[in-house]
């Protein structure tokens, strides 16, 4: 039986589990370059759904909702909604997601417990993506399939540690060597010992010790699961892995729109005057529309610009500079 996504909300919900409010973070803090180091607060965002400048405003975006997978530093949260921040066309956003719309996880470290005989597996840490959701030996648990990109592992845990938000915690650990995808790392070294986590892809490992029997100790030690057991000393070797990673961009076009600098650093409203949104990291011109002014007659302070998101084009404030029309002022105005 899988609760689903839904089921698993409601749970969370009803046991008060983490779905509660926290404190919020200033906003040019979460936009700031290195927000992410500075903020441990984190979400998973698995469906591109309604997305809001601020929580109780109107849907940026058309309804169409869609797949998505993406780990966004959490800014604010509230019952029903999560404030997350995006990074694409040059800005950082922060948008108002769903709480139905983001990933079941571990929300704290536990451990995975053996379904039929209660001994630990591996240890499913903060952020773990709960693939499958199903009943436990009591009203209080869950068996739970986890896994990150390389790893997976089941058993049983607290029905309270599924989560919707998560503080990220960091490993140090310094793996040495390569674990073959396919491989079961089993609690026993024997081709019948009791399974702790899966290799779902090729996944750096620490050997311990020398191989025995055809079978050699190993330690699994990543940001979200933590196993350490036997596996087939033919599928361990040596490794020097690094991993790569990058950003998204987007390009777009209009016609018949106005166009105006917009300067790096300048800070994007949700509303003329409003909360901050968004800071531009790039010097460059985009596309602005007219907005609601509250200056003097016929002069304009503020214009929305286009501003490129897994959602689509978002139109942000920006405040214009007095003394060049065609240009953004530059920062912010608290």
């Amino acid at each position: 039986m899988n609760l689903g996504r839904a089921g698993v909300l409601a749970l969370m919900l009803t046991l008060g589990g983490r779905a509660h409010a926290r404190p919020q973070h200033d906003p040019l803090v979460a936009l700031a370059p290195h927000a992410e180091a500075r903020i441990a607060r984190r979400a998973h965002l698995a469906r591109l759904g309604p997305a809001r400048f601020q929580a109780d405003g109107a849907p940026i975006d058309e309804a169409n909702p869609q797949p998505f997978d993406l780990i966004a530093v959490v800014a604010d949260e509230n019952a029903q909604r999560v404030q997350i921040r995006t990074e694409m066309d040059d800005a950082r956003v922060l948008v108002w997601v769903e709480r139905a719309d983001l990933a079941t996880v571990i929300g704290r470290q536990v451990a995975l417990l053996d379904a039929t005989t209660g001994r630990r597996g591996a240890v499913a840490r903060p952020g773990a993506l709960v693939v499958t959701v199903g009943p436990g030996p009591d009203a209080a648990a869950r068996e739970v399939t986890i896994s990150d990109d390389e790893v997976s592992a089941s058993g049983v845990v607290p029905a309270t540690a599924l989560a919707t938000t998560y503080d990220r915690k960091s490993v140090a650990s310094k793996p040495r060597h390569l674990l073959a995808s396919g491989t079961i790392v089993r609690a026993e070294p024997r081709d019948d010992g009791r399974a702790i986590a899966t290799a779902r892809a090729d996944v750096n490992v620490r050997a311990i010790g020398k191989a025995k029997d055809g079978w050699i100790e190993v330690e699994i030690d990543r940001e979200m699961i933590y196993a350490r057991g036997f596996a087939p000393a033919a599928a361990v070797t040596a490794s020097d892995l690094l991993g790569l990673g990058g950003l998204g961009t987007m390009g777009y076009g209009m016609s018949d729109t106005d166009r105006i600098l917009v300067p790096k650093g300048t800070c994007l409203y949700a509303t003329p005057g409003g909360p901050v949104v968004g800071v531009t990291t790039t010097t460059r011109e985009r596309y602005a529309q007219s907005a609601p002014d509250d200056g003097e007659p016929g002069v304009s302070r503020w214009r929305t610009v286009a501003v490129g998101t897994a959602w689509g084009i978002t139109w942000p404030t920006v405040r214009i500079s007095p003394r060049h029309p065609d240009r953004a002022a530059p920062g912010c105005e608290r």
